[in-house]
């Protein structure tokens, strides 16, 4: 297990450099679950290769966002995208599976077990896009449901924004 450390942070190097360098020229950065999960990961990964983290940019974490508007039902990505945006995935490797797929391309180099995670990763940004682009739409034609606009009225008012929020509460009701 030590040898295929050694090894994966070896390999990781140039990986990691190529993050570095992406994150540094992002203006902000979008994540579902980033702030409490993927960045302190991160951070602890260039510890480890002995590189400098990147100083990170604004950070919308979308997870924080659907727990203020969708309380704390169903904040699973997956959940989010078959209940908010009407779609589900099929024949989806599992997160929880994600760094098995990787240690086992480590351990034997064979590559196919990475195809399903790069379509995992690439369903979870085209997932974030679309909430992005439907937490951020003009309320007028909205399609939140009205429980859902009732969180978003107490976020605004949480923010200081009365007004907009007694407008979105009204709509809500």
């Amino acid at each position: 297990l030590e040898q295929l450390l050694v090894r994966a942070l070896g390999e990781e190097a140039p990986m990691l450099a190529r993050v570095a360098e992406r994150v540094t020229a992002a203006s902000h950065l979008v994540t579902y679950n980033g702030k409490s999960f993927d960045m302190p990961l991160l951070r602890t990964r260039f510890a480890m290769a002995r590189m400098a983290a990147p100083s990170e940019p604004a950070h919308l974490d979308l997870l924080h966002v659907a727990r203020r508007i969708h309380g704390r039902k169903g904040l699973r990505l997956v959940a989010l995208e078959r209940d908010l945006l009407g779609f589900e995935r099929i024949d989806d490797v599992p997160s929880g599976d994600v760094a098995a797929c990787y240690l086992h391309f480590l351990r034997t180099g064979d590559a196919r077990g990475l195809l399903a995670v790069v379509e995992h990763n690439a369903w979870d940004v085209a997932t974030m896009v679309a909430l992005y682009g439907l937490y951020g739409e003009p309320l007028e034609g909205t399609t939140l449901a009205a429980a859902d606009l009732v969180g978003v009225a107490r976020t605004l008012k949480r923010a200081g924004c009365t007004d907009l929020a007694q407008d979105v509460a009204s709509r809500a009701v």
